[in-house]
């Protein structure tokens, strides 16, 4: 049951692997986002507000902007989530912290003609960490595999599973490295 359950993980991990790989290569043309607006006309604690997650550029964020007393009410007013797609733009907000991709910031932008006040916060995190995170499971399935392939083919060549020493002349164990021999009734078990 416990190999199943790694081989499904192994699986699913995989196929997020080959999304975000695509997702990757797709932004560089096309920034996609899934955000929510909101707005809460209600006199002198007037806002907008959005919250949402983006992929750009070769990263995925997320973030918040809440813009005090807009100028305009022009905001969809419902609470949904929609996605949208634009041409490929770099994050426009000063960072506090950027390494890597890595991405933090968390900007209060001053009075303008369009609002009194507008609080920014977000993250970014590089794809590559994201693609790399999904190589794990698949990796070690793979190096799993590889090593049950090696150890098979050395047992039915007369060879030690584990240092691959010619054991056919051995009784219990490798004169090499210790490691207990199966008898030929049991090398097709394990």
């Amino acid at each position: 049951m416990m190999r199943f359950v790694r081989l499904a993980v192994a699986m699913f991990s995989l196929l997020l692997l080959l999304a975000t790989l695509s997702l990757w290569g797709r932004s560089y043309r096309k920034s996609d986002g899934f955000n929510r607006y909101r707005r809460d006309l209600a006199g002198a604690n007037t806002y907008h507000d959005t919250t949402g997650i983006f992929v750009t550029r070769g990263m995925v964020g997320g973030g918040y902007l809440r813009m005090y007393l807009p100028a305009t009410q022009d905001w969809p007013a419902d609470a949904r989530w929609r996605f949208s797609t634009v041409d490929a733009q770099p994050v426009s907000w000063a960072h506090r912290f950027w390494v890597l991709g890595f991405g933090y910031w968390n900007t209060k932008l001053p009075r303008t003609p369009a609002f009194q006040r507008m609080d920014v916060v977000g993250v970014t995190i590089p794809l590559w960490f994201v693609a790399m995170l999904f190589a794990i499971a698949p990796g070690a399935a793979a190096r799993r595999l590889w090593h049950e392939r090696r150890r098979r083919r050395r047992v039915a060549a007369g060879l030690c599973a584990a240092c691959g020493y010619d054991v056919r002349a051995s009784s219990e164990r490798c004169p090499e490295c210790g490691v207990f021999v199966p008898s030929p009734c049991t090398q097709g078990e394990g």
